[in-house]
């Protein structure tokens, strides 16, 4: 483990290849200033100057030092930074200052041997360039007064040769007899045809080494960006399966990097547009095409291969160093995070593993990121590190995949991709109730959108049915007056438990339903034989007792859970309650949202009875156990990154939440606006718009009514007070029993002082509320005192509530 650590060590730097391109982009400058300079243009000779250099002032001093130093060899000046660039931008991983020294070597001896070439151009040059001498000041003082006198002029010129030699061996990685060797090779070529044929095969081996050459000169090149992995990747090609598991990986990375973004496959397409394109249902209603969607963005860059292996080889250093031993075996890249399997080495606790999240985070840089220890069904450790490039994942794909369209689904979810680039499509009629939970801006909003529009995409309003509460008034805007509605939007807080008590008896009116037909749920009813449902009733029905032929799904969606159960917690979370548990063989199902997942919103009661959960992100810990009962939500990227909890299900996945954008949102509502007007029902829609405050509905034969009337007829007192008390329920229940019976005509209205007055007899039927055309009688008050024994004594006890009727 310790020898596969080494090749870790040289890694890219940026700064450097930031340098690289920095200098590249000042050769092309020096090239400029070089090659376009004059001594007229110096003002330490003219002053003023005859004329001005293209290059501008800073140019010509910098060309001018250049020739000052280095003389004819200062042309080779932007050459050096060329090289220089180069370097620093392909091999950034190695050090910088032996680059630099034998560049400055190189340019130095070029000045030497210009001090003793013989040839009187040279001179002419130097002359023109108004420098005094061929090789400037360092080749004058090298050549003339220091190593010229030392060793002579021969001995110098030795010198020179030997470091520019050097030095180009140095910068080019060129071995020393590679020139030696191409010039025999070269000169010995035409020797050998001369022989004849026998000697031609000879010639063959010679020039066999120069393809080997090349092929190390490209893995070099593949070595400046990942040294250790190509290297390795053609040994073990032969034996994938035994133990480099990790190698063969690489390609299966890329295969489900591109498979979300690429187009879907001519089967998913042809699927898709039988489905689809013509109206499924007999009224005549079209589902809206998918062509209303956006068109899938061309495939965009993921993250690079190359970026994959480094951090893997940075992940597995950082275990290492540590004392953690350990090895990456398998890499998923997905939308946002990167999943990296390590498999640690027997004897190596998984503890220890998650004790070094933030080392871990540092050391790659990662925002932040989620292990999985271990990952469920496999033998290894899950670290999710977030891409450095994130990619949106859109509804068209999932609208264009064969599970979006499965016809055993029955109201398609359209979730997201996983960790491995999979798309993930929900049931909704399978959880049956969904819980939606996250921080504002985490992505809640836009998930809740992208499943609606979904669900319109697939669903007829003969198929689905929809209830939305929308206490904030404006999330819901564009589904206003849908087919697919029950009654408008809901946005009154107080008037939700209409619609809730209306889910509730419409449950149980179907379940009446599935009893006379003797079936067990929606599904079976739906898919019921008509033939022999008339058998069973036979020639003669009762009045209304006309069963339908097929019956909708039912989806209730609330936006914000938290701000309900603020208003009327004691009357809602009953009604969700009753829904959770017995509304899934009816085809009622629940969508919950809430941005404040507490355990005041988010009781256990209601957690128990909803499986499927969605958790974005959270601001800590105990909001994601909340959700999901384990952490993780708190470490969350936000913007549709998510932890998706399925039902029967005990670790959560983490997926990319589908996209959906407004126009395209509008543009499907718009359309299912086109196939006709919404059909509310009546009774149900008359009674949330009325103005009238939202209160309970009982029956004449509800229960908790008939226990009121019992305390009544008991204690001969009508007050909010007493049937708190004796029914051991709370104010607001209390104070809506008494409008109850107020309506009904069975008390008075509220006095200044004292309980209300009863009007009937109390040993009688309860009678009917008065309606407008047939007004109440007047009841007949006795004025007769009542005695002292005949009043009822009835205080409220110091430690109970008590509040006045006013």
């Amino acid at each position: 483990m310790a020898k596969k650590s080494k090749p870790v060590e040289p890694v890219r730097s940026k700064k450097k290849e930031a340098f690289g391109i920095i200098l590249l982009g000042l050769c092309f400058w020096s090239f400029f200033c070089f090659f376009s300079y004059r001594p007229e243009y110096v003002p330490l000779f003219n002053n003023p100057p005859e004329s001005f250099s293209p290059s501008g002032i800073v140019g010509v001093w910098f060309s001018f030092a250049g020739f000052m130093w280095f003389g004819i060899a200062g042309y080779l000046v932007p050459f050096a930074l060329l090289m220089g660039g180069l370097l620093m931008t392909l091999r950034s991983y190695e050090r910088i200052w032996p680059v630099w020294s034998w560049l400055a070597g190189g340019l130095i001896a070029l000045a030497g041997l210009f001090e003793y070439i013989p040839w009187q151009w040279a001179d002419r040059v130097a002359d023109w360039l108004n420098v005094g001498s061929p090789g400037g000041l360092l080749g004058n003082l090298l050549a003339e007064r220091t190593l010229g006198r030392w060793i002579g002029h021969a001995g110098a010129s030795i010198v020179f040769v030997t470091i520019l030699v050097l030095a180009l061996l140095q910068l080019t990685g060129m071995h020393p007899f590679t020139p030696f060797i191409f010039l025999w090779t070269q000169i010995k070529a035409p020797m050998n045809r001369k022989k004849g044929e026998a000697e031609e095969p000879v010639a063959a081996p010679v020039a066999a080494p120069a393809k080997p050459k090349k092929r190390t000169r490209k893995q070099k090149a593949e070595e400046l960006f990942t040294p250790p992995v190509p290297a390795a990747t053609p040994a073990p090609a032969p034996k994938p399966v035994p133990a480099p598991t990790p190698k063969p990986a690489a390609p299966k990375i890329e295969a489900k990097k591109r498979a979300p973004v690429v187009a879907p496959e001519k089967d998913d397409l042809a699927h898709v547009s039988v489905n689809i394109a013509p109206g499924v249902d007999e009224s005549g209603y079209q589902l809206p095409p998918i062509t209303l969607l956006d068109e899938l963005p061309p495939a965009g860059s993921m993250q690079s291969t190359e970026n994959t292996a480094e951090k893997a080889r940075i992940l597995q250093a950082t275990l290492e160093q540590f004392g953690v031993e350990g090895e990456v075996t398998h890499v998923e890249t997905g939308p946002t995070v990167t999943s990296y399997e390590v498999t640690p080495a027997p004897g190596v606790r998984v503890e220890k593993i998650s004790s070094l999240e933030r080392n871990i985070a540092l050391a790659l840089r990662a925002q932040s990121i989620r292990i999985q220890a271990p990952i469920p069904g496999k033998g290894a450790v899950g670290i999710e590190i977030p891409n450095s490039k994130s990619s949106p994942v859109f509804l068209r794909q999932l609208a264009e995949s064969k599970a979006f369209h499965d016809p055993n689904v029955a109201l398609p979810l359209a979730l997201g991709t996983d960790v491995s680039g999979k798309l993930i499509v929900g049931d909704l009629a399978s959880m049956p109730h969904m819980l939606i939970a996250g921080a504002t801006g985490a992505g809640k909003t836009v998930c809740m959108n992208s499943l609606l529009t979904g669900l319109l995409l697939t669903r007829t309003p003969e198929q689905m049915r929809m209830i939305l509460v929308d206490p904030k008034t404006f999330e819901f805007q564009a589904y206003e007056n849908l087919k697919h509605l029950v009654v408008p939007i809901i946005t009154d807080a107080k008037k939700v438990t209409l619609g809730l008590r209306w889910a509730i008896k419409e449950m149980e009116k179907r379940y009446a339903m599935f009893k006379k037909v003797k079936v067990r749920d929606i599904k079976s009813f739906n898919n019921r034989p008509i033939e022999k449902q008339e058998d069973m009733f036979g020639e003669v029905k009762p009045a209304n007792s006309d069963v339908p032929a097929k019956l909708p799904y039912i989806v209730i969606v609330v936006d914000e859970l938290a701000e309900l159960m603020g208003v009327a917690q004691q009357e809602i979370e009953p009604c969700i309650v009753r829904l959770a548990q017995l509304s899934r063989a009816a085809g009622i199902h629940m969508i919950l949202a809430t941005q404040r997942p507490s355990v005041n919103v988010i009781t256990g009661t209601i957690k128990a009875n909803i499986p499927g959960r969605i958790a974005f992100q959270v601001a800590q810990g105990n909001d994601s156990r909340t959700i999901l009962d384990t952490i993780g939500a708190e470490k969350l990227l936000g913007k549709g990154d998510m932890l998706y909890l399925p039902p029967g299900k005990s670790k959560p996945v983490r997926l990319q939440g589908t996209w959906t954008k407004d126009e395209e949102m509008a543009r499907v509502t718009d359309f299912v606006r086109t196939q006709g007007a919404p059909d509310f029902i009546t009774e149900i829609t008359q009674k949330i718009e009325s103005n009238k405050p939202a209160m309970p509905e009982l029956d004449e034969d509800d229960e908790l009514l008939e226990q009121a009337m019992e305390v009544l007829r008991s204690t001969k007192r009508a007050s909010t007070s007493s049937l708190q008390r004796r029914l051991r329920i709370g104010y607001n229940r209390a104070a809506n029993l008494m409008d109850l019976l107020e309506e009904k005509g069975i008390i008075g209205p509220p006095t200044e002082t004292g309980p209300r007055d009863i009007l009937v007899d109390l040993d009688g039927e309860i009678p009917d509320a008065p309606t407008m055309d047939t007004p109440a009688e007047e009841p007949t008050i006795s004025n007769e005192p009542i005695t002292e024994a005949e009043a009822p004594q009835e205080f409220p006890d110091e430690d109970e509530e008590y509040r006045p009727d006013a």
